[in-house]
């Protein structure tokens, strides 16, 4: 049930953040780079559910892959 502190109780975010891919390389020979900034950007979206959607942090979770 929704109240003033959790008006969306049954809503959950799942925020990956990568900013580093191996090998950068795919089978026909072609490279992509890594992203920069993926893990700061997260930070900022995660704020945004706590501040404006409410989310609380036990329904969130947050994977983190970096290098």
């Amino acid at each position: 049930m929704a109240n003033k502190t959790n008006p969306l109780p049954n809503l959950y975010a799942l925020l990956i953040r990568i900013d580093h891919y191996l090998p950068n390389q795919l089978p026909d020979g072609s490279y992509y780079p890594n992203f920069h900034g993926s893990v700061h950007d997260i930070n900022h979206l995660a704020d945004f559910l706590k501040v404006k959607i409410k989310l609380q942090d036990e329904q969130m979770l947050t994977l983190t892959a970096r290098c």
